[in-house]
């Protein structure tokens, strides 16, 4: 098994450091970041969301030589102690109960890699592939290079320690995929929803400061199945939400082919209730363009080829441009805030941890910093409940606190020491914490849950650095606001006393963290 992470060998990377006690620095690491770009992809990651359970086939079940157009999505379960879980798949096959196997997924395909914590709580579509119907009894998904990161404070500054596998699984590249029951593929279109549950996936042992950091990766995934809907409402039988990407080419008046940033195509329609943010109408759309999305997956897709694999089509129900000119975007936290007031040589400016990336030039690493004094503030257009809310929600320079889920996007960057690359756009995106209810209350017309965050949360890690402005009071506390839009995907009831997932916005209100639920979901216990 691998373990220290202190010397390099020929299948484990050691860990890296950065530091950033006094200002915003590029990252000084003790070995090469393998960045997460398209370019890279075959050396990357993994990712998830949550399925809902149960399989819902179609009357009468399998016919026999008939087939099913089956999307693969990937999903993630995750509790707040790592920041990054990715690794990259290359094959995916089912098993029937006669023993015959059939190939979701292989690596003839372009390579993509997934990245769990971004898809924590939520589904991403994977690929599109036609199934023979049939009730099946096992699956696999083979894996290559996996790694983690975990972010931690070390002399008064951060580390981000990646602990990476050259294939892992012991070396096998084997993961382990649990069914809660036989999987029937029948009817004209279903999802299978691959959750990776991280806590299972790896152990980590020790610290970094002192030396003594030990580590596996060994992945687990829970499968579960659902119909398509034709009028879908969650995850699990058709919703896509927050998908991000670079559009490749665009096709007439209603068409566009995206690239995610793990590498994966997909064909995107639009139609007449399509919602435009940032942009008036589908004509300002042309390669080279990121959007944020949401959409719908085809209730009424035909499978013509078996087992053919193809790119996932989705109906557009919003689309977000945040800027149209951008060269290059980062997904993922804020994790540092160097404000005007801070003592440093540099204020205004931020060092991102871009989970998710696509551009180019490719490939801003850990650390990344940002100026920011220019930078236009803007608030994910996938929440139109905000005027509502029972407290002022409000994004801007003043208010962005370590920890929160970013959007960053530039028009150029700049990679030599002392000068940083400037924030064109700043966007808050949704992200989900696990954490503990210790009350619940009554609001304004939605539900109140004060939840305690664990001690490793991101939230509570960040407020350790030195010379941060703006820095929540009780890092450790998030208030969470409900209303009858947020979905309920627990699969029990719950109150004080329940570890909860909760997705949404993360604002800072005068040092109190209040969040704008979208979902909530089964926690994870720490």
């Amino acid at each position: 098994m691998p373990s220290p992470t202190s010397q390099a060998s020929s299948n484990v990377r050691p860990s890296q450091a950065a530091q950033f006690q006094n200002g915003p620095s590029l990252l000084r690491s003790r070995s090469l970041y393998l960045a997460i770009t398209p370019l890279m992809v075959s050396v990357l990651a993994f990712a998830g969301c949550a399925g809902m359970p149960g399989v819902t086939p179609s009357p009468g079940g399998p016919i026999p030589g008939a087939n099913t157009t089956v999307t693969v999505q990937m999903a993630g379960t995750s509790n707040d102690q790592l920041s990054r879980f990715a690794l990259v798949i290359t094959g995916i096959t089912l098993t029937s109960k006669a023993g015959k196997t059939v190939t979701l997924f292989n690596n003839s395909n372009p390579a993509q890699y997934v990245e769990a914590i971004h898809l924590n709580a939520k589904t991403e579509p994977f690929i599109t592939v036609s199934v023979p119907q049939d009730i099946y009894t096992s699956a696999a998904v083979n894996v290559g290079r996996c790694n983690f990161t975990n972010v931690t404070i070390l002399s008064g500054g951060l580390d981000f320690s990646t602990y990476d596998e050259g294939l892992c699984a012991e070396g096998t590249g084997n993961t382990t995929v649990n069914l809660a029951s036989p999987i029937s593929i029948s009817g004209t279109a279903m999802t299978l929803s691959f959750d990776l549950q991280v806590s299972q996936s790896f152990t980590l042992t020790g610290s970094i400061s002192a030396g003594d950091d030990v580590y596996t990766i060994d992945p687990v995934f829970n499968l579960t199945a659902s119909s398509i809907s034709t009028q879908p409402t969650n995850d699990s039988n058709g919703i896509v939400s927050g998908l991000d990407g670079e559009i490749t080419s665009v096709s007439g008046t209603n068409a566009f082919v995206l690239t995610t940033p793990a590498g994966g195509m997909l064909n995107i329609t639009v139609d007449a209730n399509t919602v435009f943010q940032g942009i008036d109408t589908f004509s300002a759309l042309a390669a080279g363009i990121f959007v944020d999305l949401d959409g719908t997956l085809s209730a009424t897709a035909t499978a013509v080829n078996q087992q053919s694999q193809t790119g996932v089509s989705l109906l557009a129900t919003r689309i977000s441009v945040a800027n149209p000119n951008a060269i290059e975007v980062g997904i993922g936290p804020v994790v540092s805030v160097f404000g005007p007031s801070s003592p440093v040589p540099d204020p205004d400016v931020i060092n991102s941890m871009p989970i998710q990336q696509q551009g180019n030039p490719p490939g801003i690493g850990f650390g990344f910093p940002f100026q920011y004094s220019n930078s236009a503030f803007q608030i994910s257009g996938q929440f139109t409940n905000m005027q509502d809310l029972p407290f002022n929600a409000v994004f801007n320079a003043s208010t962005m606190v370590a920890g929160q889920n970013l959007y960053i996007t530039a028009n150029s960057l700049t990679f030599t020491g002392g000068q940083f690359s400037p924030a064109t756009t700043i966007t808050l995106l949704p992200q989900t914490i696990d954490g503990t209810i210790t009350e619940v209350s009554n609001s304004n017309g939605f539900a109140v849950y004060s939840v305690a965050l664990a001690p490793y949360d991101l939230f509570l890690t960040l407020t350790g650095q030195q010379n941060q402005s703006n820095v929540p009071g009780s890092p450790g506390t998030v208030v969470v606001y409900a209303d009858n839009n947020t979905q309920m995907l627990t699969s029990a009831p719950f109150g004080a006393g329940s570890v909860v997932r909760f997705t949404g916005l993360i604002f800072d209100d005068n040092g109190t963290l209040r969040m704008d639920c979208s979902r909530i979901s089964d926690g994870v216990a720490e």
